[in-house]
């Protein structure tokens, strides 16, 4: 179990934070490259370790994704950010060795398919402690996982289909800094969690330009890690990493 002293200590972060001064919307819609990496093993049922790059053929896909802030000039409510992503993909792969997952067997030069979906909702608290050139946020992200992974063979003889569905919480935190007398600023902000038998971290830099008054675009690199020991009677550890480009309004 995860301590609930968590987010109470995330949130006695805001003693000190710096209040908007006026109401303000903050929104992003990017495209993610990402490359997969990582490995699965069912505990339950005497499994195989899977890799899903060298054993299901994962290898690299682009996905939207989209946020929106809302800040206000009250200090002691926080702010808040949502975020949605969507991850959707289909890869062969002509396995080498056995393959074994809920009790059902693929054997070598089999051609399994997997299909796998990851539907990423984020609801963010945080408060700024620094609002001038320089922008400084902390506070504390609910990260919902809905997560679907299907494997069968393509003459129908054999199929697995295993789901989780779960709630990280997560510090947050966010820094950005406005290069003077330009309309460029770099930006790093990080989610992530250590707790007990599972380590998460979701990482992002980016150097962005707005051009226009209210609108402007970012690029950057983006890391996504979930390593976890025995949830759901599953290890599992994914990395989705690489290059993205968002659209950014600000209001």
């Amino acid at each position: 179990m995860i301590k609930k002293g968590l987010i109470t200590t995330a949130l006695c972060l805001a003693a000190t934070t710096a209040s908007a001064d006026v109401i303000g919307v903050h929104g992003r819609v990017g495209a993610w490259l990402m490359d997969y990496s990582g490995e699965f093993k069912d505990l339950d049922n005497n499994g195989t370790l899977v890799d899903i790059e060298d054993d299901l053929g994962f290898d690299s896909e682009t996905t939207g994704f989209a946020e929106i802030a809302f800040e206000h000039p009250i200090p002691l409510l926080p702010n808040i950010k949502l975020a949605y992503m969507n991850i959707d993909t289909t890869e062969s792969s002509v396995i080498d060795d056995p393959i074994r997952i809920e009790g059902i067997t693929f054997l070598p030069n089999t051609d399994v398919r997997t299909e796998f979906q990851a539907l990423v909702y984020d609801a963010t608290l945080y408060y700024e402690l620094l609002d001038n050139w320089v922008q400084a946020d902390v506070g504390v992200t609910i990260r919902y996982l809905d997560i679907d992974i299907e494997l069968s063979d393509k003459t129908g003889t054999a199929s697995t289909q295993q789901s989780l569905s779960a709630p990280l919480p997560m510090l947050y935190a966010n820094a950005q800094f406005d290069l003077p007398l330009t309309d460029v600023y770099a930006n790093v902000s990080v989610n992530g969690l250590a707790f007990d038998d599972i380590v998460t971290y979701d990482a992002q830099a980016a150097i962005g330009w707005m051009p226009l008054t209210f609108v402007g675009g970012e690029i950057g690199y983006r890391q996504f890690v979930i390593d976890a020991d025995d949830i759901e009677d599953y290890d599992f550890d994914l990395t989705l990493s690489g290059p993205y480009m968002a659209l950014k309004v600000d209001f």
